[in-house]
């Protein structure tokens, strides 16, 4: 059975398949990133927006406070946040919208969002694990070049990110870019604050890419393996984006603290496909 959404207006268009090219697989599996232009309409793109600002958001040093499962840093000196957690004009973040509101659950694990992911993947099903917005403020500072991976609580690579601009974004509000074929380098570790090229000079020799223009509604996708950052905003305007993260579903649950994750008490060594709490998608949407 598949997840059909075309009854409602709200979400009409998402019953479609999105038509990922060879270029775009290929972009993604050499390059570690690639361009999703138009994956939302801007009805739905207007609408998440709506919604999202609706949630609370996650306090900056959540990250900090799950994956070294410290105490509030009010109650302990000498406390070291990770990358942004001490500047307030840092991306924030709305986390775990779809497990709260179905409108956001029906796009994750729609036919058009499944399709995009599970075939640029180039793999049969995915999971849909987490989605969470960033909202980079403007004038702003910028985001160092880092991998995901590191703070995921994932035991192995495959994992991808799709990011939503969800208003139109210049050059000037701080896009991501990438570090070309960085993923085929392997697990970097987590460098704190630091611009991970500082800790693997071997990659400052590899171009900077991305950072182009996109409509709101465009996506780019990069692998949790991809170092990536972004410059600064210097408008006055927030550059807003929605994230949405799926992985294989043969990946397991490792432990490692984070703070979308904790709210599930998942078993250790489980598979994400097996559990309840994560929708399995393929290129039709929801398999149920």
């Amino acid at each position: 059975m598949t997840h059909s959404v075309s009854e409602q207006s709200d979400l009409a268009g998402l019953d479609e398949e999105y038509p990922v090219t060879e270029q775009q697989v290929s972009d993604l599996h050499e390059r570690g990133w690639a361009r999703l232009p138009g994956l939302l309409s801007t009805e739905i793109t207007e609408r998440l927006r709506e919604l999202i600002v609706t949630q609370p958001r996650r306090p900056l040093d959540a990250i900090g406070k799950s994956f070294r499962k410290i105490k509030d840093s009010s109650q302990d000196d000498g406390v070291q946040f990770l990358d942004h957690e001490s500047d307030p004009l840092h991306n924030f973040n709305h986390e775990g919208m779809a497990w709260r509101m179905p409108y956001f659950m029906s796009i994750a694990t729609s036919r058009r969002v499944a399709s995009a992911a599970v075939k640029i993947m180039q793999r049969e099903q995915a999971v849909f694990v987490q989605d969470i917005s960033f909202f980079k403020p403007g004038p702003g500072t910028p985001t160092n070049m880092h991998q995901d991976y590191a703070s995921w609580p994932f035991d192995r690579k495959g994992q991808i990110n799709v990011w939503i601009a969800l208003v139109d974004v210049s050059a000037d509000m701080g896009p991501l870019q990438y570090i070309e074929g960085s993923h085929h380098a392997g697990p970097l570790g987590l460098a704190g604050k630091l611009d991970v090229r500082a800790t693997y000079p071997e990659l400052s020799g590899r171009p900077v890419v991305g950072g182009q223009a996109l409509r709101a509604g465009d996506a780019q996708v990069h692998w949790d393996l991809t170092v990536h950052g972004a410059q600064e905003n210097s408008t006055n305007r927030v550059r807003e984006a929605y994230v949405l993260r799926f992985a294989r579903t043969d990946t397991l649950y490792n432990g490692i603290g984070h703070p979308h994750y904790d709210l599930f008490n998942l078993p250790i060594g489980k598979p994400f496909g097996e559990l309840t709490a994560f929708p399995n998608v393929d290129v039709n949407g929801l398999v149920s």
